[in-house]
């Protein structure tokens, strides 16, 4: 394997090296939360909606948790769009029943790069609005920490790709029985604070 001679440049600096630790922190955190079931996407978009991290800190961040992390099984399957979408609702509907496994859509655009999708979120397919055509879609499917069933994982992958393309599916039974719901973050109340004086 060959060694990188500028692989830790960017930390020879006070500011680079704190921006490292600051996402090294993050990710951390975001372990954090997944020990409680809550979707990547859902993390991660709201981590961005509230400026807590860039966009640029997305790839590393899923490639780090869903490919490299001992701890975390998911598989995931990559294709192109064969046509442009634009309704998500009955979609949303569907995936929003599958229990069983916890499902991450990476969809990359060309100008705005990657925008992550929980599929049972309907906020999230709200947000993008539309799929376009060729553009690449990847799906993670996994069940967080547990040991999953990878017929079912593999079964919801293979599913949501035929919802992509404006088609219905039949799903097994057991992929509609499980704990992995979506669910709504409850935010934390914050009290204002009166200035002295």
């Amino acid at each position: 394997m060959a060694v990188a001679n500028y692989e830790f440049v960017g930390l020879s600096t006070r500011k680079g090296f704190n921006r490292s630790l600051g996402h090294f922190r993050s990710v951390s955190d975001i372990v954090g939360e997944m020990d409680t079931y809550r979707n990547l996407a859902d993390i991660l978009n709201e981590r961005l909606d509230e400026k807590e991290m860039e966009p640029q800190q997305l790839s590393p961040v899923v490639n780090a948790l869903f490919v490299g992390h001992p701890r975390y099984r998911y598989l995931n399957r990559s294709c192109t769009l064969k046509s442009n979408i634009e309704d998500f609702k009955d979609l949303a509907a569907e995936v929003g029943k599958w229990l069983a496994v916890d499902i991450v859509i990476a969809y990359f655009h060309p100008d705005l790069g990657m925008t992550l999708i929980n599929p049972k979120n309907i906020r999230h397919w709200d947000s993008v609005q539309t799929l376009k055509k060729n553009e690449l879609v990847t799906i993670y499917a996994g069940t967080f920490a547990e040991k999953g069933n990878e017929k079912l994982i593999n079964e919801a992958m293979d599913k949501l790709l035929v919802l992509l393309e404006g088609k219905t599916v039949k799903v097994s039974p057991a992929l509609t029985k499980g704990k992995f719901k979506q669910t709504v973050r409850k935010k934390a109340a914050t009290k204002a604070v009166a200035a002295p004086g």
